[in-house]
């Protein structure tokens, strides 16, 4: 019986791709929204605080959930809820649209970059090269039995 070609054990199709994409926006979310990542290294604007203290913080007809002064970004927690996820031959893409695209950026402005500059944040950097270690490690033990070297 013959193996499937070395080639074939870096590929990744559309699934895996959107199943990482997945797994990453899930860990942007528990990291940004429910562990406080930013909380620890930054803070506020006195103003924003200030509007935030007051429940004037949100845009007209948002409601808002917190007006605690540590930064939770509650409100961006919700843009969190908001990734699109996309699988390409190639690669994961994350979005978001409109307003919530706004702000990302704006955040990232604050010194609040959920991409590192297009990069991911260190944990979910790390939670991601885990998820590329099981896929790769499942892919070695499926293809062990059949993989022939010729020399």
């Amino acid at each position: 019986m013959k193996g499937k070609p070395l080639a074939t054990f870096v590929e990744a199709d559309r699934k895996v791709w959107f199943t990482l994409g997945a797994k990453v926006a899930e860990s942007i979310r528990t990291w940004v929204r429910d562990r406080k990542y930013f909380a620890r290294s930054s803070s506020y604007t006195t103003s924003y605080a200030k509007r935030k203290a007051n429940r004037k913080a949100a845009p007209r007809g948002v409601p808002q959930a917190s007006t605690s002064q540590q930064v939770d970004l509650t409100l961006t927690g919700k843009m969190l809820a908001d990734i699109k996820v996309k699988g390409e031959p190639h690669q994961a893409v994350l979005t978001w649209f409109g307003f919530n695209a706004e702000k990302l950026q704006w955040q990232a402005d604050q010194g609040r970059d959920i991409l590192g500059d297009g990069d991911l944040i260190e944990p979910v950097d790390r939670e991601l090269d885990k998820e590329l270690d099981k896929i790769y490690e499942k892919r070695v033990r499926s293809m062990a039995g059949s993989l022939t070297l010729r020399v």
